[in-house]
C-alpha cells in the first residue's frame, strides 16, 4: 500500500513540475510565419541580395537557412532612430511630444541559385520563419524603347543575360520610355532620371551633397503589360537612367531592369 501511495505521490509531483514549466517553454518557442516570397537572380551569373525588415529589433539571433546551397545567411544591421515632435503655438510657446523609438533591423540573406529554402531568425523570444523561392534570371521585357537611345529602337534584347545595361544617348531635352512586358509579366512602375549628386566639402569635412536634375516616375495598375512614361525637361548632358519594375503573374516575384545612359562610371 505504501509503495502505491509513493508512486501516486511521485506522479502528482511530476505533473505539478510539468504544469509549472510548460508555460515558459511555450513562451520561448513562440513562432511567427512570414509571407512566402519569390526572388529572381539579377543575371545569369550573379547572386541576389535579400533584406528582411524587422521592426523594433535591436538584436537578431539564430539567423539560419534550411538550404544554404540556395540561400545563405549574411548577418544583420541595426538602425537606431528616435524622433520627437516639437510644436509652437501662436504665442511662440513650444510643446514637446514624447520621444519615439523607431529602431529597426534589416536581416540579410544571399540567394545563390534556383531552389527553395526556409529562413529563420529570432528577435527577443520570437522566432520568425519565411519560405523563400529563388528563380533563375529571365528577361521580363518584350520591348523597351527610349527616345534618345539606339535611335529609339527596341533594346529589350540587351537584357538577355543581365538586368542592367549601359548605353550612349543623343542630346535631348525630353525623354519618352515605352515598355512591353514579356509573356507572364506585368509592369508596376517606370522611372526616368537625370539626377546628379555632387559632394559639398568645407575644408576637410564633407557636409552633404548637392542635387541637380529631375526624376519622373509612374505607377501602373495591376495587369498592365504595355506602358509609357514621358519626361520633360531632361538633360542629356548629365548621366541618366531608366528603370522598369515588373512582376511575375504566376509567382508574384519582381524584377527591375536598369538602363544607364551616358554614365562613364559604368562603361
Amino acid at each position: 500500500m505504501n509503495n502505491v501511495f509513493k508512486r501516486i505521490f511521485t506522479i502528482a509531483i511530476g505533473l505539478v513540475v510539468m504544469l509549472s514549466v510548460s508555460p515558459g517553454l511555450i513562451a520561448q518557442a513562440a513562432t511567427k510565419t512570414l509571407d512566402t516570397e519569390t526572388y529572381y537572380l539579377r543575371s545569369t551569373t550573379s547572386t541576389e541580395f535579400i533584406s528582411i525588415y524587422a521592426a523594433g529589433a535591436r538584436s537578431v539571433k539564430n539567423i539560419k537557412s534550411t538550404n544554404k546551397k540556395v540561400v545563405k545567411p549574411d548577418g544583420y544591421q541595426v538602425y537606431v532612430e528616435t524622433s520627437r515632435r516639437i510644436s509652437t503655438d501662436s504665442k511662440g510657446k513650444e510643446s514637446k511630444g514624447d520621444l519615439e523609438d523607431n529602431t529597426y533591423s534589416n536581416v540579410y540573406f544571399i540567394g545563390l541559385k534556383e531552389g527553395q529554402s526556409t529562413i529563420s531568425y529570432t528577435v527577443g523570444k520570437t522566432e520568425y520563419k519565411k519560405k523563400i523561392y529563388i528563380k533563375k534570371y529571365v528577361n521580363p521585357l518584350k520591348t523597351l524603347t527610349i527616345s534618345n537611345v539606339n535611335g529609339g529602337k527596341n533594346i529589350a534584347g540587351k537584357f538577355k543575360k543581365s538586368n542592367n545595361v549601359s548605353l550612349k544617348g543623343k542630346t535631348a531635352n525630353k525623354l519618352k520610355v515605352t515598355a512591353v512586358a514579356a509573356n507572364g509579366w506585368e509592369i508596376e512602375r517606370i522611372t526616368a532620371s537625370d539626377l546628379q549628386y555632387t559632394s559639398v566639402k568645407k575644408g576637410n569635412v564633407y557636409w552633404g551633397t548637392n542635387q541637380v536634375g529631375n526624376e519622373f516616375y509612374r505607377y501602373f495598375k495591376a495587369g498592365t503589360t504595355n506602358a509609357t512614361l514621358n519626361m520633360s525637361p531632361y538633360s542629356a548632358s548629365r548621366p541618366g537612367s531608366v528603370s522598369v519594375r515588373l512582376r511575375n503573374k504566376k509567382n508574384n516575384g519582381t524584377l527591375t531592369v536598369y538602363t544607364y545612359i551616358n554614365d562613364s562610371s559604368r562603361d
